[in-house]
């Protein structure tokens, strides 16, 4: 596939060197968002993780790693990481949907936002509901399996 594309953008066939060079391009990219996924696995959480800690731990500039994610996420690293952040919130929320001695604080700071308010303020951006909305969601659900079950 990767040689028929070089095939077609220059309507020649391809010499070798063409061929090698597009194949270390996407053997970068992918060594990149290997890279990225263990960082934000391991350090997600961490309110201070931000362009200059990624670009440390990927081994890139700063720039290298805004004009990665432009190019090849079409979004900027904070919006990444803050889109990755709440969405494991939302697991979090999902997985202690009873909430008992579980609060929104603990589930903002588990996820790495620094505030909570912030959280609340991105996540209802994000998911349209505010995390307390989707908790009452998810306690509705059990009282009805409950009552299904009783039933």
């Amino acid at each position: 596939m990767l040689v028929n594309s070089i095939y077609f953008a220059n309507c020649r066939s391809p010499d070798i060197n063409e061929i090698i060079r597009a194949c270390e391009a996407e053997l970068f990219k992918h060594k990149i968002l290997i890279n990225l996924h263990q960082v934000l696995k391991n350090c997600f959480f961490q309110s201070e993780l931000d362009m200059a800690c990624l670009a440390r731990n990927i081994a890139l500039s700063e720039r290298q790693i805004y004009r990665f994610f432009k190019e090849q996420l079409n979004t900027t690293p904070s919006r990444f990481l803050n889109k990755y952040r709440l969405e494991k919130s939302l697991r979090l929320i999902n997985k202690n949907n009873s909430t008992f001695g579980v609060t929104l604080g603990d589930i903002s700071f588990d996820a790495g936002f620094s505030s909570q308010s912030y959280f609340c303020r991105c996540f209802k951006d994000y998911f349209g509901v505010t995390p307390s909305e989707n908790i009452i969601g998810w306690q509705n659900i059990a009282k009805d399996k409950n009552q299904l079950m009783l039933s």
